[in-house]
């Protein structure tokens, strides 16, 4: 991990990882960990791998919901100015439609490319089969959506619940309802890949995001080894919720 971590800084402008003195906590009762950085500076990320969470003694804290093994976690704290308001933030968030279109920086392949190659509500009993997206309306607390993504690794699907959905403060938690495979290599069963998104406001148009991730029980060695993946991922997506400015113009103007 100390290895590629300091390519990642070169190639993305995200916040320092975090020293090793604490490890993984949201915000919920107590100051987040990764902290949050002032309005509009780059995002603060860090992973920790499962030794380093033993070492610090950390347990998921309960607003996370999380239960069983860690075998890794990462997380994402940004503070970002957005006019549009929690209306805007969640249509954001529920345009899977829109995830094709999100740069993400390959570490493996050291190419720029989609963080999906498309993405969209499962179609229930409930949804219209040409339902791609959730719009604001839609995250009502206690409910429950399915939806799908396909990479390279194939076709995933994932269980998007709201758990909280205010005016300032929204909660969301997602998971793996499908096992995800590349090249016929098992990378996580069900249920092995979990996050949770704290979105708040601390001003009128000031916003808070922090996302936690974790790799559970039933994550392969494969899926622990490259943990700059998750870092890119995490990055990719916040930029994205908070309309940060496309990476690869700034590349290119390097």
């Amino acid at each position: 991990m100390h290895r590629l971590l300091p390519l990642l800084l070169i190639l993305l402008p995200i916040g320092a990882p975090q020293p090793a003195d604490g490890a993984l906590r949201p915000p919920c009762d107590e100051a987040a960990i990764p902290a949050f950085p002032a309005a509009d500076e780059p995002p603060a990320v860090a992973v920790w791998q499962e030794s380093e969470l033993r070492q610090a003694h950390w347990s998921p804290s309960d607003c996370l919901r999380w239960s069983g093994t860690t075998r890794l976690a990462g997380a994402i704290a940004g503070t970002f100015t957005f006019a549009a308001g929690m209306d805007g933030l969640l249509d954001r968030i529920g345009a899977f439609s829109h995830y094709r279109l999100i740069p993400y920086w390959s570490n493996s392949r050291r190419v720029w490319e989609p963080l999906t190659l498309e993405a969209g509500l499962v179609a229930s009993a409930t949804s219209s089969p040409t339902e791609r997206d959730l719009r604001a309306a839609d995250f009502v607390p206690g409910r429950a959506y399915a939806y799908f993504e396909v990479d390279r690794a194939g076709r995933t699907t994932y269980q998007l619940t709201v758990r909280e959905r205010g005016p300032e403060r929204a909660v969301l938690a997602i998971e793996n309802t499908s096992s995800i495979r590349f090249a016929f290599l098992p990378l996580f069963d069900s249920s092995a890949l979990q996050s949770v998104i704290f979105l708040e406001r601390r001003g009128p148009d000031l916003w808070q995001y922090f996302q936690a991730m974790r790799a559970g029980e039933g994550a392969s060695l494969l899926a622990l080894s490259n943990p700059g993946s998750y870092v890119n991922r995490l990055t990719a997506f916040y930029r994205y919720v908070a309309s940060r400015p496309d990476p690869r113009e700034k590349a290119k103007g390097r």
